[in-house]
């Protein structure tokens, strides 16, 4: 049964397990979604404006500024790194 880790999707396949990684639009979903935070509710959290949420998740923009993602992952209860995936 496949599941999330960090980074990877690790899928198992009787003794074999195949990693890939995920891409840094999915992991932002995917975190926000597992605290039970909508994008309205990760905006006033952060800070950051929904525009700029919406543009992240949909991959029309990749995050930059170092403000903007460190409000994000506090928001989140992480660090910039484990936010990134770095």
């Amino acid at each position: 049964m496949p599941h999330f880790s960090g980074i990877f999707i690790i899928s198992e396949s009787g003794e074999d397990f195949k990693m890939v990684s995920m891409p840094l639009t999915a992991r932002i979903i995917y975190l926000r979604e597992s605290r039970g935070l909508n994008r309205t509710r990760l905006s006033q959290l952060s800070g950051v404006s929904l525009r700029t949420l919406e543009d992240w998740e949909a991959g029309r923009r990749v995050p930059r500024d170092v403000y903007q993602i460190h409000a994000v992952a506090a928001a989140l209860g992480m660090s910039i790194e484990d936010y990134l995936g770095l």
